[in-house]
């Protein structure tokens, strides 16, 4: 077996696109018009310090005696009336009498995979399931470690950036990871995007589109995932990484990434057999979120329908971690993130990404990854490496 040659990043596109937040005479101006807002209100709040990036202002505010940041946010719709977009309040800093206000940018240009990729932030992560998400409010590289999580829920519209935030996942992981590092087992029942990855060296097994196979692979995965436990159990190892680091025979990480996971458990019918399968999926799927961790695999399950009936409370507990994409409404919004706010993001990519429920979450802009960027790098996978079978 020929040695894994990464794809160049020459594959994935550049950007030299500027955004309308860079031209300092609009920054100054919006500026300008917040502290008037706050001088016509009576508020003794004042812009002392501004900075800016494609995404968002970042506007810092000086509070005087007796105004409070709660007073600020309670501002919200005046401010974003005010500076014509949507605003988010960063925490408060020292005693609270500085905070920040990110006006985003309606007009952002697109952030391309590639420069978040090229990112030293990316770069010199060491671990294989890093993810190149994007750039945050301040401008700077989003990336995340899928092993710290360990496993993801995304939710989103239709045109929100949920699907190409899944490509920017996957292809993270073939930019960073040779195959016998990360394995991904990727379900579809679309039968559309997916697919188009069969035959790359990091794929598990071509990938699934239908239920039937969907729980026999899920079943498969679950008794890996006993058997890879056995084994830690027998080495006194606590984790796969400390596994890895003695063993001969060292376990990849599998990386399951399900698109449109209601799909796969709403196809209840009158008929037993049916239900009773939909019903072992499910379970199979809380087993393996319960204790895949320690074995190096990891679950990520996106729906474009946050509902109770889809995101119920077991799986609540066990994908702590979001990404959220715009949403339908407040009630959406609580449960995916357990708070609101993704009903207002921009859609487009705009997304908020929490590690759980109890922190306010980071916003940030995801990169950006056409399907043409994708063809490419597949290509050149089929074309330069050869499937490393997984027995």
């Amino acid at each position: 077996m020929k040695e894994y040659r990464f794809p160049p990043v020459e594959l994935l596109r550049d950007s030299t696109e500027s955004s309308r937040f860079q031209r300092l005479e609009y920054v100054q101006r919006l500026r300008d018009r917040l502290n008037e807002m706050f001088a016509s209100f009576g508020t003794d709040a004042k812009v002392v310090d501004y900075h800016y990036n494609n995404f968002a202002i970042l506007m810092k505010l000086k509070l005087g005696k007796g105004v409070t940041t709660r007073m600020i946010r309670n501002l919200r719709a005046d401010i974003e009336l005010h500076m014509t977009g949507p605003v988010e309040f960063l925490d408060a800093e020292g005693d609270g009498s500085t905070m920040t206000v990110a006006v985003k940018n309606y007009l952002r240009p697109v952030v391309p995979l590639r420069e978040v990729i090229q990112s030293s932030a990316f770069r010199e992560a060491e671990s294989p399931v890093s993810v190149a998400a994007g750039i945050n409010l301040f401008g700077g590289a989003f990336v995340f470690d899928i092993a710290k999580m360990p496993n993801l829920l995304v939710a989103g519209v239709t045109g929100s950036g949920k699907s190409v935030f899944l490509h920017d996942i996957i292809l993270s992981i073939l930019y960073k990871a040779r195959p016998d590092e990360v394995k991904l087992l990727l379900f579809d029942m679309k039968n559309i995007e997916f697919p188009l990855l069969n035959g790359i060296p990091h794929m598990l097994r071509d990938t699934v589109v239908d239920t039937d196979t969907g729980l026999d692979v899920l079943m498969w995965l679950q008794n890996e995932m006993d058997q890879r436990l056995y084994r830690l159990a027998r080495a006194k190892a606590a984790t796969i990484d400390e596994y890895n680091a003695s063993a001969e025979a060292k376990m990849p990480r599998i990386l399951l990434i399900m698109d449109e996971y209601m799909e796969y458990i709403r196809r209840k019918t009158e008929e037993a057999y049916e239900a009773e399968r939909v019903d072992m999926f499910n379970a199979v799927l809380e087993s393996l979120a319960l204790h895949s961790r320690e074995a190096g695999i990891h679950l990520i399950l996106a729906t474009q329908r946050p509902a109770p009936d889809i995101i119920t409370d077991r799986i609540n507990s066990l994908l702590p971690c979001r990404a959220s994409f715009v949403v339908v409404d407040k009630r959406e919004s609580k449960i995916v993130l357990n708070q609101t706010g993704a009903e207002r993001l921009l859609g487009m990519g705009d997304m908020i990404f929490t590690r759980n429920d109890r922190e306010e979450g980071i916003h940030a802009q995801a990169a950006y990854v056409s399907d043409e960027e994708i063809n490419s790098v597949i290509a050149f996978l089929r074309r330069e490496n050869e499937a490393i079978p997984d027995e």
